[in-house]
């Protein structure tokens, strides 16, 4: 560890001020995460290293660490509003993604940091795509981040045609790992098809609906908010994806008895094939 990284560690700006004036040695990253002296100032939580440090490196904004994490990325991550805040004032890229594809924006929805997204969200941001396809919609919407699903619909997220690399809107990530008030969320932003189907009604690539979703993950909290909309009820209910499977069938595949007696419950036939119609 060098003077300088010690200095930022422990949070020490009048150390870190001499060391950067005098210092020509090169800004070495630490450790095995290959962090900059600019990733430290972030993760020891102090904005008078960081500010040092950009002034007198402002390369640094694009510095990666094993992770292919700017700073910026690790600002959010770190759940701190004035770093990013500052980092962003620096001239800090908004769209600089790392080795999952994925922008600060993608992390801020992902692990519900609010304040952030005010910092680094924008029209361009929110519709940025990760390495599967993934806008910041779908994830915040796979990961129960209701208050930030409701925030990217505010900011203009597509709710309707954004795709992920499996052919899933965020409607599907919801069903699938999401909650009832993330459910509710996009069914009320979703419109219906331009053939008139009920809003929610669309299929994967693999032919999987957003009941398929729900009941292969077995999330009954979920598909009991679905569930409640007719439309989808009446179009869905014994769909069949590719193989054969209506949503009945996954949630017998996969033991769930809040999901089969979900379905049931709502006129699905309990002779259905499980794995599919018969030949």
């Amino acid at each position: 560890m060098t003077p300088l990284q010690q200095a930022i560690i422990i949070d020490r700006p009048e150390l870190v001020a001499l060391l950067l004036k005098r210092s020509s040695q090169p800004l070495a990253p630490f450790g095995e995460g290959a962090l900059s002296p600019l990733h430290l100032a972030v993760m020891a939580g102090s904005l008078s290293c960081l500010r040092l440090v950009l002034a007198h490196h402002p390369g640094l904004l694009a510095a990666r660490d094993k992770l292919g994490r700017t700073p910026l990325h690790v600002a959010v991550m770190e759940d701190s509003a004035a770093m990013a805040q500052a980092l962003v004032n620096g001239g800090a890229a908004l769209l600089d993604a790392d080795h999952l594809g994925r922008t600060p924006m993608h992390w801020a929805t992902l692990l519900g940091r609010t304040s952030c997204a005010d910092v680094v969200g924008s029209p361009a941001v929110v519709g940025a795509v990760d390495n599967v396809g993934a806008t910041a919609l779908h994830l915040a919407a796979g990961a129960r981040q209701a208050g930030m699903v409701n925030w990217l619909l505010q900011a203009g997220a597509d709710a309707n045609s954004a795709k992920d690399a499996a052919g899933r809107v965020p409607l599907h990530c919801a069903a699938a790992g999401g909650s009832a008030e993330c459910v509710a969320a996009l069914l009320y932003a979703v419109v219906p098809g331009s053939d008139g189907a009920a809003p929610g009604t669309e299929v994967d690539d693999s032919g999987m609906s957003v009941l398929h979703h729900a009941c292969l993950a077995a999330n009954a909290e979920a598909l009991a908010a679905l569930l409640e909309e007719a439309g989808l009820v009446v179009a869905l209910v014994n769909l069949g994806d590719a193989a054969g499977e209506t949503a009945l069938a996954k949630a017998a595949k996969v033991g769930s008895l809040a999901c089969v007696q979900l379905i049931l419950k709502h006129g699905t036939c309990a002779l259905l094939h499980v794995y599919g119609p018969p030949a």
